[in-house]
Formats: C-alpha cells, sequence, structure tokens
C-alpha cells in the first residue's frame, strides 16, 4: 500500500514541474486594426437657416490621424471639418453649421460626410454610400382631409415621391412630393388634396389614388432643410468621391440627382384665340393645343425619350408615343358639352418621370 502512494506522489510531482518549466503560450502582439469603434450624428436632418449644428461623432480603434469631409450629392467636396489631426483612441466628435469651405450656407439637400483614418501602418475609410444608399424602402402614406396633409411614416432614412392621380388608364394630376429627404419617422407634407393647378379636388373622384415611392439614403447621410435655394456655387466643387452604386437598386437612385424630378412642361394656345374676361379661351370646333417642355429639362428628356398623353376632364383623348417639343394637337371640340373643360397633359419620360400641365378651356 505504501509503495503505491509513493509512485502516484512522484507522478504528480513530474507533472506539475513540466507545466512550470514549459514555454508560455505566444502574444498577440500584432496592433488592433485601424477602424472605427463606433459613429453617429446626433441628428440627421439640421436647419442652418436656424443656427443649428450637426455633430458627427466617432471613436477610433486606436490613435491617428483623421480627417472628416463634407460632400452633397454627386460626391463633391463642400467642406473639410478637420484636416489630419491627431486623435487618441476616444470619442471625438466634428461639428458641421450647414456653410461650405467658402463660409456660404449650403442649399436644401442631402449631403454625406466622410471619415479617413491613417497611422504608420494602416488606413481606414468610412463611406458606406455604395452599400446602403438605394434600396427599396416600403414607407406608408395617407391623406388626412381634416388637416390638408399627407401623413407619411419612413422606417428609414429614405428619399421619397409621393404622386397623386386617376388609376385604371386616368391622369397623373399632382405630385406632392419629389424625392425629398426624410429621416426615420413620422412627418406631414402639406397638400390640400387638389390637381397641380388648383381647379378640382382630386380626392374626391371615384377612382382616385395615392402613390408612394421610396428608397434608401446612405448611413453617413445628412438632410440639410432650411439652407438657401442658389445652385450655382456647387457647380465648380471638386469630386472627391465615386456616387456609383449597384445597378439592382431602385430605379430613381441610379438617376442623375440634377435630372430626378418632375420635368415642367407647357400648354398654349394661339395669340388669336378668343377669351373671356377672366382669360379663359373660348373654344370653338377646332383648337390648337402647343405643348412643350420647358428649356431647363429639353435636352435630357430629348436623350431619354418620352411619350405624350392628352385628357379632357380626366378622361382619355389622345397618345403620342414618340413625343417631341414642340408639339401641336388639334382638339376637335365638337363631341364636347357646352361650357368648361379641363385639358391636362402628361409628359411621361421612359425613366418613369412625369411632367404635368392643366389648362380650363369654355366650350361655345
Amino acid at each position: 500500500m505504501k509503495k503505491l502512494t509513493l509512485i502516484i506522489f512522484c507522478f504528480c510531482l513530474f507533472g506539475c514541474s513540466a507545466r512550470i518549466s514549459g514555454k508560455p503560450p505566444a502574444l498577440n502582439l500584432q496592433p488592433k486594426p485601424l477602424a472605427l469603434q463606433s459613429v453617429f450624428v446626433d441628428h440627421k436632418t439640421f436647419a442652418p437657416d436656424k443656427k443649428e449644428i450637426i455633430k458627427i461623432q466617432f471613436q477610433p480603434q486606436r490613435a491617428a490621424l483623421a480627417t472628416v469631409t463634407i460632400t452633397d450629392q454627386y460626391g463633391r467636396l463642400v467642406k473639410i471639418l478637420m484636416d489630419k489631426k491627431s486623435i487618441p483612441a476616444k470619442l471625438i466628435s466634428a461639428q458641421w453649421d450647414g456653410t461650405d469651405q467658402n463660409g456660404k450656407n449650403v442649399s436644401d439637400g442631402v449631403y454625406y460626410y466622410l471619415i479617413d483614418m491613417a497611422d504608420g501602418a494602416d488606413t481606414f475609410k468610412y463611406n458606406p454610400y455604395a452599400m446602403t444608399y438605394g434600396i427599396k424602402v416600403n414607407g406608408t402614406g395617407w391623406f388626412d382631409q381634416d388637416h390638408k396633409r399627407i401623413q407619411i411614416q419612413m422606417p428609414q432614412a429614405a428619399k421619397v415621391r409621393i404622386r397623386a392621380g386617376i388609376k385604371e388608364g386616368g391622369p397623373l394630376l399632382a405630385t406632392p412630393l419629389d424625392w425629398e429627404g426624410f429621416e426615420a419617422g413620422t412627418f406631414y407634407v402639406p397638400w390640400d388634396g387638389k390637381d397641380a393647378f388648383g381647379f378640382f379636388n382630386v380626392t374626391q373622384h371615384p377612382k382616385y389614388e395615392l402613390s408612394l415611392q421610396a428608397y434608401s439614403l446612405s448611413d453617413n447621410a445628412i438632410i440639410v432643410k432650411g439652407g438657401v435655394s442658389d445652385l450655382e456655387e456647387n457647380l465648380q466643387r471638386i469630386k472627391i468621391f465615386d456616387t456609383t452604386i449597384p445597378a439592382d437598386r431602385q430605379t430613381h437612385a441610379l438617376h442623375n440627382p440634377a435630372h430626378c424630378h418632375e420635368p415642367k412642361i407647357n400648354l398654349d394656345f394661339p395669340a388669336d384665340v378668343k377669351r373671356n374676361p377672366s382669360g379663359i379661351v373660348l373654344a370653338g370646333a377646332k383648337l390648337p393645343v402647343k405643348i412643350t417642355i420647358d428649356p431647363k429639362d429639353w435636352q435630357y428628356l430629348e436623350n431619354t425619350r418620352y411619350e405624350i398623353m392628352i385628357y379632357i376632364d380626366t378622361v382619355f383623348l389622345f397618345e403620342d408615343e414618340a413625343g417631341f417639343s414642340p408639339f401641336t394637337y388639334s382638339l376637335d371640340t365638337s363631341k364636347l358639352n357646352k361650357g368648361e373643360h379641363i385639358i391636362t397633359v402628361n409628359l411621361l419620360s421612359y425613366d418613369s418621370h412625369c411632367g404635368i400641365i392643366s389648362k380650363k378651356i369654355i366650350v361655345e
């Protein structure tokens, strides 16, 4: 019995000795990757005209030199907020007051913040634009008759378009919202329920329809509401990042922002046509109707192609699939009842934009 105990003791002593005298595990001496531990803004929408500012806050994994810039929707430089500044591995804040490099207030719209970091061994860029921009968003909207407004609910930050028209082949009559940026939440869009020219209440038509389309803004987007309306100063900016996104994104997200809007069109009658004291045309048996495109939209539409649809009192009358400008249609009023009628023209581009014009005539 004593002999067995001695053997076990010696074995345990040997085992303990082997563990103590062995080499220690290898230590991972590699530095943490140069990346951001967190990044966020204190609010996504702000108004420079109300002296509001926005704080971009981020925390790097380790100390580095940081550059923070603001760009416009074309990826062009608007302002440098931080330029190769040495920062520690703690929460950092960069502020933007809505001005550009020249100290001028920027225009309303969507802007993006970029963060670049570097040290002697590594570089890092924060710009999630290509990954998160242009994805279809299922927002909701409904018309509040009592308050004359459209309530929209957005699950995430997005650009939104709202249209009102007559379904089953009827015309588009109003675009209360034309690709405007909103953050996540509930918002209200003023609309009186009438067509774009105030002739009648669209919402009282038995086939009235309200539609909402939306696509996501990127995670680094900032929405400016309360800037200026003059865009001329933007034209000289230097492009500093590529705004290309995958081809499978929502159609309008792929468009050039300068052209992604409902085009303006005009509807005119001969100068010598008779009019009543209020200026409304008094139509005879035949009435030439001339349709033209606003010069600012003409070149783009000529390149993308479009068709022209004509309606009388929201009822389809005529279509020209190979649209051109100017276009003249001879309206035969002999089958119309005497009295007031509304001519509506829709100019539909092949990339899903629609110009609207309506005018009232009186058939004698």
